[in-house]
């Protein structure tokens, strides 16, 4: 009689899925945020991110959704995304991406402090001319 491949067991099969699933829907995600459209990008890593099961896209989810918040304006909400990614990923390279995102960056920093310095200026020239 021929023989039969035995049948993997249900709990692979399960597993099997899963990992399909988060795949698709990392694949998904991935898609939507280097298309510019960050609301389905945040939906989908925001899916991927409330699994029950933590999975090896965990961490790329959460940076990922960072980006689609950041993109969306969101500043506060990729923050929170973020630390959540630096408290359960310490260590892991897209930590530091993320924190190096988070820093402003020199030329930023020099134009509010010109702006700030302006507006100073500009105020306390009102004030001369108020008491004068």
């Amino acid at each position: 009689p021929p023989r039969s491949t035995p049948k993997p067991s249900s709990a692979a099969s399960d597993v099997y899925k899963r990992q399909i699933r988060n795949n698709l829907m990392m694949a998904l995600a991935n898609s939507y945020l280097a298309q510019g459209f960050a609301e389905q990008a945040a939906s989908y890593y925001g899916t991927v991110i409330g699994l029950p099961e933590k999975g090896r896209h965990y961490p790329l989810a959460l940076f990922s959704l960072g980006k689609a918040f950041e993109l969306l304006g969101e500043i506060q909400k990729r923050d929170v995304v973020w630390r959540e990614l630096e408290v359960n990923f310490s260590e892991h390279p897209l930590t530091f991406q993320a924190q190096l995102s988070q820093k402003k960056t020199m030329k930023e920093q020099i134009s509010e402090g010109l702006s700030g310095n302006l507006e100073l200026t500009e105020k306390s020239e009102e004030a001369s001319v108020l008491e004068n």
